[in-house]
């Protein structure tokens, strides 16, 4: 609603009346209305497991419960420490369900970082499991701060029912739902508190404009720390959605990402622009798009409309986009469609109008409204207002002011800090900061932050931080450092300081070695001329190699554009100097176009720097035919380990577990074929593993051989070990990492846990896999259908006639999860008496009943091992220290003799 003041001036309000009164004063009220209405739905899914509505609010309601015996209540903060899982979001739901409010603690945070959080927050009780929290206890804590930990892996032994009713405080609206921690200007970070009714006024209104229907999946891929995740996880379970958690190395990889979206069937998606452009590149070289897309929400920092993104919705005619806006102050408060034929849509969209009950000004340096088309800065009034600054009073104050425009005394209005103009339109064009903060990659940074950290670096004397446009029109960090006499600074070394105290997000680009710091004429820092200053770039290290050829002076131009950065040499690490997933995809299109062919993702893990890369490039056969083995740490002298992929098909999640283990143990990794989507899939584990031995006995012709597989992996690692001993070969190691022994099992085995799996664990899965979408329920009960022929063919003495379901006839990208394809896989596999040993790696949700029948199925006898985590997050990176202590034990052993 627009309020004409002069002919000059104009107030941008909302619209012209207000919604009726929300139906629930508090969100988890709401979710619970939702599950009793659809109790038998799928509510969450997340790696083939799942929560229906009914099971999750039953879970939740434990978690509550024991969180009320220790006192949490209305306006008791909860830390919640937990990587991506179901108990992720159960401990979430729980916490509110006890009327407490949670505060984000990414496990993947620095211990600094993780202890300002917990002791500014004040956390009465800190939730995580088994595995994190001997890392939480290590954390210094300040005097005041001693929180009650609850381990989650132990709530559901409380000895109560999960279905009994929960004990739930009356939350009021006015009453906290989370804290959210942001970067502080004054190096600080700093805790933004939001209450019920901010949320629910925009869950309602998410609700009531979304085309989702019930049953419609949403893709989680905001993590907890960013108020996206609250609008993606409780504006799908109020529709009756179904919310797909995926693993970070998924979210961090837009080809896996892509992937994901298509396989999962995903209807809609809340991504921040720098992802969606990438996404956006990637598809363009896909023959076929995922075709269930139907919305997808852009928020965190300005739309831009590139070719890419244009490409990508002109071959998606019935995907809306959405550009939203909304500091984390106050969440989301404007919302616009971007309407028409994606050619037509303007480079730099609006951000549209207020969401109902937000109030927005347009205001100039003495707090006036501004003309239509004139530039001022935003403040937002209204239901949207968190509460203000965790304690930080005069930080509140300073930015939550008094409202002008309202009657009530207690009406409050957020200074932003950004700048907008009112079009004629009526929609808001958003036009950046008046300040220095910025956006990088969805993540809101103050500079200032930084800066302080950076500065008590021994050997910088002093700094500044600041944002620069790069070519492609992303901002990325820079640093100017003054340097002390005779300070040595690389790249790794400034890199590796920050590292230890800043979140990944936070750590510069590009480092510039200047003589000093340029100043205004009042003393401070004058950032128009850095602006016009490039300085000395940081050497990446101490040892610069230049280029040698052609193709290394190219490759080197390459990662120079890429990093906006001088200085690289033919030696210099992709990874060491700030690569990550979204620069690897980019990275590979581009060397793709630079020498044709085609180059994979994996190709970087294999040759990560520029020498490396360009004699990979320059070999006769540099594009060869798929290889499973992917060397991830070729060099030693000792024989080789090989490990076998999981569900998912590639080795990423051992790439760490090899750095780890002794630097003389080469390590080599056996993705799947089919993996890149151009290659026929093997459709039973025995002729997968036929193929992995002959790639291993050509690279390695005689034993002992040293094998391991997670999951999935470990089946696949045990089939190869029966054929190399088949093949009169010596297996010295099998390791199985949390490997479930699925398939067909031996009569005399199965009979012994047939009945007990079927009371319990089997009854509960046939409950949740019925509850899937059809096409995963026909794969699931095809796997049973196999399992019941070989078991009566097996009793019958008739051979059994058993094979995997065709796979279906599609592109895949190149890293995907082929569940359902492994599923039937493994149903149909006929596990056999193994003769040798086995070293089995047990984690914290490992049915015990299954270790008897590993017992029985190896000959040469089992030895456990426990890795306090869950199955989900044994390689996860707090972990994998643990495994890869045992394993190079189990590697030296088998070795000497």
């Amino acid at each position: 609603m627009i309020h004409l003041a002069s002919p000059h001036q104009v107030l941008v309000d909302g619209p012209p009346t207000k919604r009726d009164p929300l139906p629930a004063p508090c969100v988890h009220q709401l979710f619970e209305a939702q599950a009793q209405r659809t109790p038998q739905a799928v509510a969450v899914v997340f790696e083939g497991q799942s929560l229906t509505y009914g099971e999750l609010a039953a879970r939740a309601n434990q978690v509550a419960r024991h969180l009320r015996r220790l006192r949490v209540g209305p306006e008791v903060l909860v830390g919640l420490c937990l990587q991506r899982s179901l108990d992720l979001v159960v401990g979430l739901l729980g916490i509110l369900k006890a009327g407490g409010a949670y505060v984000p603690l990414d496990p993947s945070l620095p211990p600094q970082r993780l202890a300002f959080l917990m002791g500014n927050s004040a956390c009465a009780v800190v939730m995580t499991d088994n595995s994190l929290l001997p890392r939480l206890q290590q954390v210094p804590s300040a005097a005041n701060a001693s929180p009650v930990w609850v381990v989650l892996d132990d709530i559901a032994s409380d000895g109560v029912a999960a279905d009994a009713p929960a004990a739930v405080a009356g939350t009021a609206p006015h009453q906290l739902a989370y804290v959210l921690y942001t970067s502080g200007s004054t190096g600080q970070p700093k805790g933004v508190a939001m209450p019920h009714r901010a949320l629910v006024n925009l869950l309602h209104w998410q609700c009531s404009s979304s085309g989702m229907k019930p049953g419609q999946r949403t893709l989680q891929f905001a993590s907890l720390g960013f108020d996206v995740s609250f609008q993606e996880i409780f504006s799908t379970w109020l529709s009756g959605g179904t919310l797909v958690l995926v693993a970070d190395a998924i979210r961090k990889d837009p080809v896996a990402l892509l992937a994901a979206i298509a396989r999962w069937n995903i209807h809609r998606l809340f991504v921040p622009f720098v992802m969606l452009d990438r996404l956006a590149e990637v598809a363009a070289s896909q023959p076929s798009l995922p075709g269930e897309l139907q919305e997808v929400m852009v928020a965190g920092e300005q739309l831009r409309i590139g070719g890419n993104i244009r490409r990508f919705f002109a071959r998606m005619p019935g995907c809306r986009l959405w550009n939203q806006y909304g500091p984390t102050e106050t969440h989301v408060v404007t919302s616009h469609e971007l309407h028409g034929p994606a050619d037509l849509w303007p480079d730099l969209p609006s951000i549209g109008r207020p969401l109902p009950n937000c109030h927005l000004h347009l205001l100039d340096r003495h707090a006036q409204p501004v003309a239509v088309g004139g530039v001022g800065e935003l403040y937002i009034g209204g239901a949207a207002l968190a509460r203000g600054y965790l304690h930080a009073p005069e930080l509140t104050a300073e930015r939550f002011l008094t409202d002008p425009f309202s009657h009530d005394p207690q009406a409050r209005i957020y200074k932003t800090g950004d700048l907008a103009r009112f079009l004629p339109d009526g929609n808001i064009e958003f036009l950046g900061r008046c300040d220095h903060q910025v956006k990088i990659r969805g993540h809101r940074i103050e500079p200032g932050e930084i800066e302080v950290v950076l500065g008590g670096h021994p050997d910088i004397s002093a700094c500044t931080v600041m944002a620069k446009r790069q070519g492609d029109g992303d901002p990325m960090l820079v640093a100017f450092v003054v340097g002390r006499k005779s300070a040595d600074l690389t790249l790794g070394s400034l890199r590796q300081w920050l590292e230890q105290k800043l979140p990944e997000p936070m750590i510069p680009g590009r480092f510039a070695v200047i003589a000093a710091l340029p100043l205004t004429p009042n003393g401070k820092v004058d950032r128009q001329a850095l602006e016009r200053v490039e300085g000395m770039e940081v050497a990446a290290s101490s040892n610069y190699v230049p280029a040698r050829n052609d193709l290394e002076l190219k490759l080197i131009e390459l990662w120079q554009k890429l990093f906006h950065r001088h200085g690289i040499g033919r030696n210099d690490n992709f990874f060491e100097l700030g690569g990550h997933s979204l620069l690897a995809a980019r990275l590979v299109v581009a060397i793709e176009q630079l020498v044709g062919g085609q180059l994979s993702i994996a190709a970087l893990f294999e040759s990560p720097t520029i020498a490396a890369l360009a004699e990979r490039l320059t070999s006769e056969h540099w594009l060869p035919a798929w290889q499973s083995l992917v060397p991830l740490q070729p060099q030693g002298a000792k024989p080789p380990l090989f490990l076998v992929h999981g569900w998912g098909g590639d080795v990423y999640a051992f790439v760490e577990l090899a750095q780890l283990l002794d630097p003389d143990q080469p390590v080599y990794g056996i993705q799947a074929v089919g993996l890149g989507g151009k290659v026929a899939r093997h459709i039973t584990i025995e002729s997968m593993a036929a193929h992995y031995v002959a790639e291993i006995r050509a690279f390695q012709p005689e034993g002992p051989y040293f094998l391991g597989g997670y999951s999935l992996g470990g089946l696949i690692a045990f089939e190869v070990a029966q054929q190399l001993q088949h093949q009169g070969q010596r297996v010295a190691l099998l390791a199985l990492l949390d490997s479930e022994p699925t398939g067909g099992i031996p009569w005399t085995i199965y009979g012994k846990t047939l009945l007990l799996h079927l009371s319990g664990r089997g009854v509960f899965h046939l409950r949740r896999w019925w509850n899937r979408p059809s096409r995963e329920r026909r794969a699931y009960c095809r796997g049973c259908w196999d399992k019941l022929r070989f078991l009566l063919a097996r009793n019958c003495h008739q051979p059994p006639a058993v094979t995997a379901a065709p796979l279906p006839d599609r592109q895949l990208p190149e890293v995907t999860g082929f569940d359902d394809y492994y599923h039937a896989v493994a149903a149909s596999y006929r596990l056999r008496r193994y003769p040798g040993s086995v070293d089995y790696f047990v984690s914290n949700d490992t049915d015990t009943r299954w270790l008897s029948c590993w017992r029985d199925l190896v000959g040469g006898g089992v030895s456990f091992h426990r890795v306090p985590s869950q199955h989900n997050d044994i390689l996860a990176p707090n972990n994998v220290p643990m495994v890869a202590t045992t394993l190079s034990r189990l590697l030296n052993r088998a070795q000497q003799s």
